[in-house]
């Protein structure tokens, strides 16, 4: 890596826009500045090697952060990147490409989840069409310009590969954008030709400079005959560069293009309970964050919130443990107590017939709460992330019908009422244990302002959990402060989590 000023030099006034020193004038989130002060200690040679003149785009959560690095420092950038709170994920089913990793991190000061999109290897293409691989990692490391929060590559390798992602991308465009013709203006702009030359003959041979000419030439003056023709002659020779798309990611690709078209994927994206959203998943395997608290702690405007934050980059699903979808069996039972209370009216509480009903529908409202709760688990071990609420804890029996128990002391010579509570019971201790329970604590005066209709003494009541939080390894929120407020720390909580 060359030793050029730490502030880059623009190639363009509106190119490269100068990184200043502080992360508040720089606007570049904290988090990345620090992975990159702390490549630069650990001698890890890397690049930012495109779209680092966009920074509104990857410094806002909208984009990626392409950067390049050495692949024999493979191991030690992914160690480096977990100690600054990144976390490496999995892109869904076909879409990974082979030297290129992923991770994702949070800027604590706006929330939003940032991209980093890891090249050991030079690809250029997309998971689902022909892409190629570019011999030049060493060279482009080597003449890299140190800027921050991460090296860039020198003007002509800037251009260099510029224009060969251009040619090389598939389908072409049929008349060139606008955006394209100036960007490479731009960078022509503090190009030395005689080293672009030079780079092209040492270490991409295949790309004889007339070519690349051809293509640059065609580029700039948006003339969309030769750019087709020069970045035909271009692909053909880097034939031999190339590698067509697997079968599998062929089939991902249509089967995103028929859910399209069916408009699964908006159902999909429509929050419900038991619903999936999102696509990477967590490399080290998935969680299931069970959130907890009293009446007037806003677990399910916090769920709601968390989905919303996690779900347009990671695997996501939101449950209620407490509202269950309902099977066949429990739909039935509950239409019979309905029908049986109508029917006998102010005597039915008395009856036999409703308190076996009672029985059985509270049983078949534990087995959907432990469906619901196993389906959480085999997600959370593909490496999804679960938001629960009022998910089930060996501590915390408030799921269970009061009911039941008052029928079990009311009713002792019926065996079946009287082994229900057991049975629920049995039923919960079969739920797996969730990964991280954050409880969100509030104050019972807060709480009763919140929920209409609420007494202070009703949200006095707490479970053992809420009691004692620290004992049994909950995180703990402070949701008497404004929703805004606990938000910000509740999504440091979570992603420490993760």
């Amino acid at each position: 890596m060359s030793n050029a000023p730490l502030i880059v030099r623009s190639f363009r006034p509106t190119h490269v826009p100068r990184i200043a020193e502080t992360p508040a004038a720089s606007g570049s989130p904290v988090p990345l500045l620090d992975l990159g002060r702390a490549l630069r200690q650990q001698r890890i040679a890397c690049c930012q090697w495109t779209g680092f003149d966009r920074p509104e785009w990857w410094a806002t959560g909208r984009g990626e952060v392409a950067l390049l690095v050495d692949r024999v420092a493979a191991a030690r950038f992914d160690a480096l990147a977990a100690r600054h709170g990144f976390r490496r994920v999995v892109p869904p089913f076909g879409r990974t490409l082979p030297g290129i990793a992923e991770y994702l991190g949070t800027d604590p000061v706006t929330g939003v989840l940032l991209c980093l999109h890891v090249h050991y290897r030079l690809v250029v293409g997309r998971h689902d069409t022909a892409r190629y691989r570019l011999p030049v990692e060493q060279p482009v490391l080597a003449e890299a310009v140190r800027a921050r929060p991460f090296p860039i590559p020198s003007p002509e390798w800037a251009l260099i590969l510029f224009v060969l992602r251009t040619a090389l991308r598939t389908p072409q465009p049929r008349l060139l954008p606008a955006t394209w013709s100036g960007t490479a203006e731009a960078l022509e702009a503090d190009v030395v030709f005689s080293r672009l030359e030079a780079a092209l003959e040492q270490h991409l041979p295949a790309v004889p400079y007339p070519c690349f000419e051809g293509c640059l030439r065609a580029l700039i003056e948006r003339d969309d005959e030769r750019w087709h023709r020069e970045a035909a002659r271009l692909r053909e020779r880097l034939a031999p560069l190339r590698e067509g798309p697997p079968i599998a990611a062929l089939a991902a690709a249509a089967a995103t293009r028929l859910g399209r078209l069916l408009g699964h994927r908006s159902s999909l994206a429509r929050a419900g309970n038991g619903r999936a959203r999102g696509g990477r998943r967590l490399a080290s395997g998935g969680v299931i964050v069970a959130l907890v608290g009293g009446a007037g702690a806003g677990k399910s405007k916090a769920a709601a919130a968390l989905e919303t934050w996690l779900a347009p980059e990671l695997s996501v699903l939101r449950i209620h443990a407490g509202r269950p979808p309902r099977s066949l069996a429990t739909l039935a039972t509950g239409a019979a107590l309905e029908l049986v209370r109508r029917f006998l009216g102010p005597h039915a509480e008395r009856s036999a017939i409703l308190q076996r009903l009672y029985t059985l529908h509270s049983r078949c409202t534990a087995l959907d709460r432990l469906r619901l709760c196993a389906k959480a688990s085999r997600f959370a071990a593909r490496g999804g992330i679960v938001i629960a609420e009022q998910y089930p804890l060996r501590q915390d029996t408030s799921l269970m019908d009061p009911t039941n128990a008052a029928l079990a002391a009311a009713s002792p010579q019926w065996p079946l009422v009287r082994l229900l509570p057991r049975a629920e019971e049995d039923l919960d201790a079969r739920i797996p244990p969730p990964d991280a329970v954050v409880l969100l604590r509030v104050t019972p005066e807060v709480a009763a302002a919140r929920k209409v209709g609420a007494d202070t003494n009703d949200a006095r009541e707490c479970d053992p959990l809420l009691a004692d939080a620290d004992s049994n390894g909950a995180r703990v929120v402070d949701a008497d402060r404004p929703f805004a407020e606990m938000l910000h720390e509740l999504r440091e909580v979570v992603w420490q989590a993760l």
